[in-house]
């Protein structure tokens, strides 16, 4: 079976990731690998999920089994979530039925932007901390890098050429902790030192008349 184009891009990039992060390692800098932002498990990959509102109306008609005490009101029926700030208090039943709402006020935008900023911004600490590193790099269409502008951390990109087999430019995306772009400055300024292959001009342009 053939592999498609995409497959081959990502092996591409993998594979200068990886020669880059040794090129590196050689010029002396401290290099930590495969680091994780968030904590994913790959065990439910093949589960088919029905709806939300099938688990929402299961949860009803099974709410002695499904739904803890704290999950029903004084009435004995489910509780309904009304506000963010009811979110930790009661994160099953009520956050299902929260996410069945046509939408939400500012200040519940507010709140659940804050409380998703205050983990995405522990992982990258946690990453940079426990692997003593002061930068995170990962290939550019990383979802590291979703995670690192939830944090609200700065991003740069720096080059490490283009792919042979369409001519579509790669590189790193480098993450860094809030309010530090100076470490991403130093870093793309030395950049050009052990990648001048990076700063090639694209083959498309390799014979073009100026």
């Amino acid at each position: 079976m053939r592999t498609s184009n995409s497959n081959h891009f990502q092996e591409l990039q993998i594979s200068e990731s990886n020669a880059a992060a040794r090129k590196i390692e050689r010029a002396g800098a401290r290099v930590a690998r495969n680091i994780d932002l968030v904590k994913t498990s790959n065990s439910f990959d093949d589960i088919v999920v029905p709806t939300l509102e099938f688990f929402v109306d299961f949860n009803r008609e099974h709410a002695d089994q499904e739904l803890p005490p704290s999950e029903l009101n004084h009435t004995g029926e489910p509780r309904a979530l009304h506000c963010a700030a009811e979110f930790a208090e009661h994160p099953s039943q009520g956050q299902l039925e929260f996410c069945l709402k046509p939408g939400m006020n500012a200040t519940e935008y507010k709140s659940l932007l804050k409380r998703v900023r205050a983990e995405a911004l522990n992982g990258v600490e946690d990453a940079l901390h426990q692997n003593e590193v002061d930068v995170i790099m990962a290939p550019a269409d990383s979802r590291r890098v979703s995670v690192a502008s939830a944090a609200g951390c700065p991003v740069a990109k720096v080059a490490l050429g283009f792919a042979r087999l369409n001519g579509r430019a790669h590189g790193l995306n480098v993450i860094a902790r809030p309010r530090d772009e100076r470490a991403l400055l130093r870093i793309m300024m030395a950049w050009e030192h052990p990648f001048p292959e990076a700063f090639a001009p694209p083959p498309a342009m390799i014979g073009s008349s100026t």
